[in-house]
């Protein structure tokens, strides 16, 4: 079936649902309503995995989908993540994926009998399919459900680079070589900052690299190039 457009959503955190959302502050903001979802969606579903990598969180799940609610889903995908849930019941399965911010496209395999009990409750999970993903999320509830979940973050267009918690750059760094790792932090045309999401006020500065909490908003110098390499090699950081 073809995409259907999402009803309107309300405001998110205090901004409205717009297709246009810019400055570092909107952005900071929606990733913390983005990382509190995951975090709450940690805490309801069963099965639970969590990848973090530099500007990138997915979680995968199961539960029934009477443990997660529309709105959420609707919140998440608004702030520029991702979402695909796929609910099943007998030989019927409907995948529920998002697109464009707050919208969603539902495809639906096998019988609607299997789903749901009767011809009018058929019917009208039809027509919510085709045209009210919110309606059809309701009429699914407590259907067997497997979720991800992916908060993107486009570092460009925020002006600065980020990751969930220290533990996770840790983690992703041991996992990461050198000369990539310094490469991704410091591309040649990209940020040189780096939000950590749970760094709070701290700040390191280290050549033109930013390392910083969501609670400063630090300025950053621009210098590129041998200046860094010497910062680096010298240890000459700065932390606040």
């Amino acid at each position: 079936m073809g995409p259907p457009g999402a009803p309107p959503i309300g405001p998110i955190d205090g901004y409205a649902g717009t297709s246009v959302l810019t400055g570092p502050g909107i952005f900071s903001r929606l990733l913390g309503r983005s990382v509190e979802l995951i975090e709450q969606w940690v805490s309801v579903l069963d099965d639970v995995r969590v990848v973090d990598r530099l500007n990138f969180v997915t979680l995968t799940g199961t539960a029934t989908s009477d443990r997660i609610q529309f709105d959420d889903l609707a919140a998440f995908t608004i702030a520029g993540n991702r979402i695909e849930a796929v609910l099943t019941e007998g030989d019927w399965q409907a995948v529920m994926r998002s697109g464009a911010p707050g919208v969603f496209a539902i495809d639906v395999e096998g019988p609607f009998e299997d789903a749901f009990s009767d011809e009018e409750a058929i019917e009208e999970a039809g027509r919510a399919a085709t045209n009210d993903p919110n309606q059809f999320w309701c009429l699914c509830q407590g259907k067997d459900m497997s979720i991800t979940a992916s908060i993107v973050h486009d570092a460009q267009a925020a002006g600065f680079q980020w990751i969930r918690s220290a533990d996770a750059l840790l983690r992703w760094a041991r996992v990461t070589r050198w000369p990539d790792l310094a490469h991704l932090l410091l591309p040649e045309t990209g940020p040189p900052s780096l939000l950590i999401h749970d760094g709070g006020r701290s700040t390191i500065l280290c050549g033109s690299l930013y390392v910083h909490g969501p609670d400063i908003e630090p300025q950053a110098p621009l210098k590129r190039g041998e200046a860094d390499a010497t910062a680096y090699a010298h240890g000459n950081c700065s932390v606040g």
